[in-house]
């Protein structure tokens, strides 16, 4: 029954640490936008920008500051030329940060368990967050 053995490393106690000293900062935008006024290529060098901004409040380095992911889903069930819109960006993370970028990275931190749930633009309750491809309910 069970393991016969468990084997535990010298300093596995601060595994984690290691990780998180090594991980980027990433800041990310998820939003719905009309392309009515504007040009889809528009929309996504704002949301791209955002995402990069959103990084480096949560601590990143700005010059190391890239875009690592930008998609966009046309929404064929909204009005008009309706698209989401993701972004995500990542850099590395500053050693010296102010009181002010210390409290959002640890907000972040916090918020991180909360990465799987999504609010629905349609009602104001929370719904589980499902793959584009998951129609599983």
């Amino acid at each position: 029954r069970g393991a016969s053995k468990v084997i535990r490393p010298a300093h596995a106690s601060v595994a984690n640490a290691t990780g998180v000293a090594i991980a980027k900062v990433s800041g990310s935008v998820d939003t719905i936008v009309s392309t009515g006024t504007e040009t889809l290529e528009a929309c996504l060098l704002q949301a791209a920008k955002q995402a990069r901004k959103a990084a480096v409040e949560a601590g990143a380095i700005p010059d190391t500051v890239s875009i690592i992911e930008l998609e966009s889903l046309p929404l064929g069930y909204m009005p008009g030329n309706t698209v989401r819109i993701r972004a995500k960006a990542a850099g590395t993370l500053s050693t010296c940060l102010s009181p002010d970028q210390e409290s959002k990275v640890m907000t972040s931190a916090i918020s991180e368990k909360a990465k799987n749930r999504v609010v629905s633009p349609y009602l104001d309750l929370p719904t589980k967050k499902r793959g584009y491809l998951d129609q599983s309910h």
